[in-house]
């Protein structure tokens, strides 16, 4: 039987990753640790069922800090490589599912009129084709009355933020700094990805519509600071 009470350490990570201002300030190296330890000692304490000394909790603290300084996602000089990356918001979009193969791409193509400016991004995996549409009403009626027999295939609620990347396919490395760049970013906030797609040259977030604004304004100061 393993015990369900965490470790210390594990304690001070989960406390601290719960809040953003905590994190930010050990990122950016400004954080008092004897200080913080003495703030967070009772949820520590709460969390373990145990006594724990402050210095413990400080040590734990700054192991944390030297961990995420470590593993910093980009530095200065990498921000400067990344700039030329383009960013833009979708709000309001639908999220359809279509559980069948990729023979079927044509009809759902023709779905569109072909005059139509109505933005979309399609991704593919073996058995899915997922299709992202701007959510307007003809559009809304038309996925409903093609999948009427499959209703949970379409979501709303959601949005899109697309990042367009300037740099070649061998510049790949600057992709997975920007990518890690937004992961780190949304986890220290807490905004949830309801999916995430990338290519070489594009990355699409799928965030829902009440976090979207924020998550957006967060990556444009970032990429154009």
């Amino acid at each position: 039987m393993y015990s369900r009470i965490p470790s210390v350490s594990h304690a001070i990570r989960e406390i601290l990753y719960s809040n953003s201002l905590y994190i930010n300030a050990l990122e950016t190296g400004i954080a008092n640790y004897t200080a913080l330890a003495i703030k967070i000692k009772p949820e520590v304490e709460k969390l373990t069922k145990s006594q724990v000394n402050i210095n413990t909790i400080v040590v734990g603290i700054k192991r944390l800090a030297d961990l995420i300084r470590e593993k910093s996602y980009v530095s200065n000089d990498n921000l400067e490589s990344l700039k030329g990356a383009r960013i833009s918001l979708t709000g309001s979009i639908l999220d359809v599912d279509f559980g069948m193969e990729i023979e079927n791409m044509e009809r759902i193509l023709d779905l569109f009129d072909k005059d139509s400016d109505i933005r979309f991004n399609i991704f593919q995996t073996k058995n899915h084709i997922k299709l992202f549409v701007e959510n307007i009403n003809e559009i809304k009626k038309i996925f409903r009355d093609e999948l009427k027999n499959q209703p949970d295939t379409i979501k709303e609620g959601i949005s899109m933020i697309n990042i367009t990347l300037p740099w070649s396919e061998t510049e790949f490395k600057k992709t997975y700094q920007l990518l890690s760049m937004i992961s780190n970013i949304l986890y220290t906030n807490q905004i949830l990805l309801h999916n995430a797609f990338f290519t070489p040259n594009e990355i699409v977030l799928i965030i829902s519509e009440g976090d979207a604004a924020k998550a957006y304004e967060l990556l444009r100061i970032k990429l154009y600071k």
